[in-house]
């Protein structure tokens, strides 16, 4: 702790305050993470939301498994991430710097 405690941080809080670059590559890790777990869920609430699949879904998990049984796992749950992946974690990295930033420019 006194380590930690002499490299800028305090007895109650040991760690250093983020650097404004690492609060952005935070919130885009952050952001990538997030948008890869949660993404097969976007691709059934799409589906299913169109239509795809002649309306034949009767939930959820079946979605997710007929989607997996048919198209796969690159080419079916995770079908678009790419794209997903140059937005999300920079809307993310953004969101998580101008937050912390407004939240400690309020605090004084």
């Amino acid at each position: 702790a006194r380590l930690r405690a002499s490299a800028g941080g305090t007895a109650d809080d040991p760690l250093p305050p983020l650097t404004g670059t690492q609060r952005l590559l935070a919130g885009g890790a952050a952001g990538a993470i997030a948008q890869t777990v949660t993404y097969p869920l976007t691709v059934v609430r799409r589906r299913m939301q169109v239509g795809v699949g002649g309306g034949g879904y009767h939930g959820v998990a079946h979605a997710l498994r007929s989607i997996y049984a048919a198209e796969g796992v690159a080419n079916g749950l995770f079908k678009g991430l790419s794209l997903a992946l140059l937005k999300g974690p920079l809307q993310s990295a953004i969101g998580f710097s101008v937050n912390d930033y407004a939240k400690k420019r309020l605090a004084r």
